[in-house]
């Protein structure tokens, strides 16, 4: 099976994000920091929610924990692409949202996506791409493609 492209890459990165930052508002009423990794050619999801772990840590400490677990050793195959979210307060609208940092080895971007309350549920809009990103220096989750993104 051929490697998947960034294009694809960054479509299922955001399908994920918003799937799981959706189900996080549902259960928890906010999204707190969390990270994704896609391992391998299929480009399986591996998520992890610091909060599940520690439930009192304070935001920033759950965002450096997300990010710290991109860096893991993956036993089932070299990691594609991977994502950090976060719950944030969109600066142009001050209306709720999430936004995630996005990267391949070749590639990152920023998506902010908002959001509203209906009733018992969420209703969140389409994805933005912002021009900032989370960490300017990128997520460091991947020495090659450091080293790629250097010599671009």
């Amino acid at each position: 099976m051929p490697a998947p492209d960034d294009e694809y890459l960054f479509s299922l990165l955001m399908q994920i994000v918003q799937r799981a930052s959706e189900h996080l508002l549902g259960a928890r009423d906010e999204v707190a920091p969390y990270s994704v990794r896609l391992i391998g050619d299929d480009a399986s999801p591996r998520t992890f929610f610091p909060q599940d772990l520690n439930p009192t840590a304070e935001w920033p400490d759950l965002l450096d924990a997300a990010i710290d677990a991109l860096r893991l050793d993956e036993p089932d195959g070299e990691v594609v692409a991977v994502a950090a979210c976060v719950g944030l307060v969109s600066p142009d609208t001050n209306r709720l949202a999430f936004g995630a940092q996005l990267e391949t080895q070749a590639s990152s971007a920023f998506m902010l996506v908002t959001y509203r309350e209906e009733g018992d549920s969420f209703s969140l809009d389409d994805p933005v791409l912002v021009e900032d990103l989370l960490r300017a220096e990128g997520l460091r989750w991947d020495t090659n493609s450091r080293r790629r993104l250097a010599r671009q």
